[in-house]
């Protein structure tokens, strides 16, 4: 009986390594040959499986125009990661796919929900503009917060981990909104692979200072 593949057989240490050298790497004719030879494939196949599974409802434009624009989100972001947090490229990636195209999706969504409803007051669209760019600076005071501190508000190694995977989620965020509880302890569960009890508990340190600020800068 032939032996059953991996899932992420077509991201294997090979295209791990070639993304370090890739970072390392400051001639632009090698970096491109890296990326051409040993990344590319593996992040259209990665991104590919993503959208199949997952089903984003709210995209106008066709699959591949979906796929080409989420591989280049991926390379204008080649550069974040560091081998050296104890995170695999394909884990740490397939997540980067999933919360761009979340966000993208619920984006998509908002506007189709605010051309529906295109009849409501000028007011009304003022105050829905404001409030999202309020969120955006709540959400830029949180990342810092927790950048700047997190070494004194988690003691053990595994909160930092998981505290940084969820800092990683919400920055360059357009909205929380784009995460409520369930989806984004999914995404860092599947990031960091521990165990449930711990997400939470980081989670709502994160949530108290998130409500904290907001009624701050409200």
């Amino acid at each position: 009986m032939a032996k059953k593949r991996n899932k992420s057989y077509y991201f294997d240490q090979t295209v791990e390594d070639a993304i370090v050298e890739y970072n390392k790497c400051t001639c632009f004719n090698q970096r491109s040959r890296i990326y051409s030879n040993k990344i590319h494939p593996a992040f259209d196949k990665m991104v590919e499986n993503i959208l199949n599974t997952y089903k984003f409802m709210y995209f106008d434009y066709s699959f591949t125009s979906v796929k080409n624009e989420t591989i280049s989100h991926l390379v204008l972001h080649l550069h974040k990661f560091d081998g050296t947090r104890g995170f695999k490229a394909f884990s740490y990636f397939s997540v980067a796919t999933k919360y761009y195209l979340i966000a993208e999706n619920n984006k998509n969504y908002r506007i189709k929900q605010r051309n529906i409803n295109i009849d409501k007051s000028m007011m009304e669209i003022l105050y829905a503009t404001d409030e999202d760019e309020l969120a955006i600076d709540i959400i830029t005071e949180l990342t810092k917060y927790f950048d700047d501190n997190i070494h004194i508000i988690f003691s053990k190694e595994s909160d930092r981990e998981i505290a940084h995977s969820i800092i990683y989620l919400l920055r360059d965020n357009t909205s929380i909104e784009n995460y409520n509880k369930k989806t984004m302890f999914l995404l860092v569960r599947e990031m960091t692979g521990f165990q449930s009890y711990r997400i939470a508990s980081v989670l709502n340190i994160f949530r108290d200072k998130y409500l904290s600020l907001a009624k701050r800068m409200s």
